[in-house]
């Protein structure tokens, strides 16, 4: 299993996993495609058998480009392990308070975020593809979580992942313009006349997000990955892809 680690500490385990062409799938840890189905089953018990987890530790949600983020609990253990119609339903990101388990999502060009708190037991993943990202999806999940917790955002630990560089994101005019609406995503995007398309940093405009609502620019790590260029990358906008990353986080019994 080709893993990067973020963090190795006795109390948190965060990482992604990579392509690896060695592997079953090449690596891919993404369960929607049956053609592939028992391969990435063989990566995930091998993903287990890494980080000494079981499976009613795994928790992962059924993205579906929303806004929508779940808390979950041990009573979540396991879902998603198998199959994707037993994962969290309709949700784009997972937090937890408690202790030993491990939430996942998928990427495959998306910014995949992963978040803990310095203060409190507080873990979590989101998923933010553009569509996420001009919801405001990560913005939201934090502050409600702020609000509904009482954590400080000024000690949580943000990781943006591997995703889509903005060389590659290329897009038309309707999705530059979702972004231009936030107000803050000039710096973040740029018009090339000889194509006619505009490209977007996606994982910038995430991190703009993170720094408007008050987490400390020192505390967000922003990863320089690029998924369609590197060799260990899962990316649907260069060749449409089935395989998948998978970013995560666990946090330990002291």
């Amino acid at each position: 299993m080709s893993i990067h680690y973020y963090q190795q500490t006795p109390s948190v385990t965060a990482g992604t996993t990579l392509r690896d062409a060695t592997l079953p799938a090449a690596g891919s840890m993404g369960i929607g495609n049956p053609e592939t189905h028992d391969a990435v089953m063989q990566n995930r018990q091998s993903f287990l058998n890494t980080l000494k987890i079981t499976r009613d530790q795994w928790i992962q949600a059924r993205q579906t480009h929303s806004d929508v983020v779940c808390e979950v609990t041990h009573r979540n253990g396991g879902w998603g392990f198998d199959e994707i119609m037993t994962a969290v339903q309709d949700c784009d990101g997972l937090y937890t308070m408690e202790s030993e388990l491990m939430l996942a999502i998928f990427t495959a060009d998306c910014v995949p975020v992963i978040f803990w708190d310095e203060t409190s037991p507080l873990i979590g993943v989101i998923h933010s593809g553009w569509r996420g990202t001009v919801q405001g999806i990560t913005p939201k999940a934090l502050l409600t979580i702020q609000n509904e917790k009482g954590i400080a955002l000024k000690n949580l630990r943000v990781i943006l992942g591997p995703s889509l560089a903005k060389a590659h994101f290329e897009v038309d005019e309707d999705v530059y313009l979702r972004f231009k609406h936030l107000g803050y995503t000039d710096n973040y995007s740029a018009y090339r006349p000889e194509t006619h398309k505009y490209h977007i940093d996606n994982q910038g405009v995430v991190y703009e997000q993170c720094r408007r609502i008050g987490i400390p620019e020192e505390n967000i790590t922003r990863s320089t990955f690029d998924t369609f260029s590197e060799e260990t990358g899962f990316s649907y906008r260069q060749n449409k892809t089935k395989g998948r990353h998978m970013s995560f986080i666990i946090r330990h019994d002291d």
